[in-house]
């Protein structure tokens, strides 16, 4: 199991790639992660995220995988 402190470590390196992956600005950014970690394998998961550009004119949600 991982602990608390080295999710913090992921979460926050998730987060500084999201900001170089992203293209332009916007205004809010919603992520959903997972990972499952089982007896001698290697731990696999998932990740994926929307955020809604900042702006007048583009207010949907961009989806990226």
């Amino acid at each position: 199991m991982t602990g608390l402190s080295e999710e913090k470590e992921i979460y926050s390196q998730i987060q500084k790639k999201l900001f170089y992956i992203i293209p332009e600005k916007w205004e809010s950014i919603y992520l959903y992660a997972s990972i499952v970690e089982e007896p001698h394998k290697r731990p696999t998961g998932e990740m994926y995220f929307y955020y809604f550009p900042k702006g007048i004119i583009k207010k949907k949600a961009v989806n990226r995988l």
